[in-house]
């Protein structure tokens, strides 16, 4: 029988050469697809796994995860920078890291936010980022802009590349990372307050030249009030006691607090008890959004793993 059948294989041999590849493809592609889809989801948790709690405004979890994590996607808005500071002080965490985002370098987002952001990242040359105004570039940005340290990057508002750009204050490159394969090769990371002096400033411009419109338009009724005779007008606050010093400093302070947002917040916290606690601290406000990334991205791979179907 055996004879046989090796008698009818050698006369079909084209076609057990056919049947043979086949099978050997079949299996590579399985296999390959395996593979790649286990590698894809361990890479994807274990970066989950840096925080055990991220805080932002109220809208998509996944976006929210998506964004700071991988740094894909819009914010899906702002939160106070106060509530970075609040945390700390609640003595539950071990690591709190803000996160804004908004601006960008020729399409590369700019991510203001610590040090500890980059924890596990080791740089190629130069230094991390220790003021305003400075910035360490991803391994894909310094390569395919040809950067090096000392060079100035001039930024532009919104993530598109093509907003206003902040010619007025560039950027300083202290360091630049080495190659990671994750999304921080192709971003530039700097601190905070750089991304609110960019802005504060665009703000200012723009009070600027509202003043000057509402200016020109005051100067004319006040002009024909003159003309006409007219007496000028006294409000009944004219003359009460009020320390104009004061008040300035105190609208200082507001504007300097509202000026000072950021998009997210990633938390490490000390223990279950404490992260139990700030999620039922913080998931009360309607206005943010408490999720726990390594939750979240695990289902957004059940959804979207076809590796089990392919093989």
């Amino acid at each position: 029988m055996l004879e046989f059948a090796l008698r009818h294989m050698a006369v079909r041999r084209a076609k057990l050469l056919m049947v043979s590849l086949s099978i050997v493809v079949s299996c590579c592609v399985a296999l390959l697809a395996y593979n790649i889809s286990t590698q894809i989801s361990e890479g994807i948790v274990r970066t989950a796994a840096n925080y055990d709690l991220i805080i932002g405004p109220a809208g998509s979890s996944t976006q929210l995860a998506m964004n700071t994590l991988f740094l894909t996607d819009k914010p899906l808005g702002t939160i106070p920078y106060s509530l970075v500071e609040e945390i700390e002080q609640s003595g539950r965490a071990n690591s709190v890291i803000p996160f804004s985002m908004g601006d960008s370098f020729n399409e590369a987002p700019i991510v203001g936010t610590t040090p500890a952001y980059l924890e596990g990242k080791a740089l190629a040359g130069g230094e991390m980022f220790s003021r305003s105004r400075e910035a360490v570039v991803g391994w894909k940005v310094a390569r395919s802009y040809g950067l090096k340290v000392g060079d100035e990057l001039v930024t532009s508002h919104g993530l598109s590349g093509s907003g206003h750009d902040h010619a007025e204050a560039p950027l300083v490159v202290t360091g630049i990372l080495r190659r990671t394969d994750t999304a921080c090769d192709n971003a530039v990371f700097t601190p905070c307050e750089t991304v609110w002096a960019l802005h504060g400033q665009e703000h200012e411009a723009d009070g600027e030249e509202e003043a000057d419109v509402e200016d020109a338009d005051e100067t004319e009724p006040a002009a024909a009030a003159q003309e006409v005779g007219a007496a000028p007008q006294h409000t009944a606050a004219t003359g009460a006691a009020h320390d104009p010093d004061a008040t300035d400093a105190a609208n200082d302070a507001a504007a300097e607090d509202a000026a000072r947002t950021i998009c997210a917040v990633l938390v490490r916290s000390r223990s279950i008890a404490d992260y139990s606690a700030l999620v039922s601290a913080y998931s009360e406000n309607a206005d943010y959004l408490v999720i726990n990334p390594n939750t979240v991205l695990r289902e957004v791979l059940e959804n979207v793993d076809m590796s089990r179907q392919i093989v």
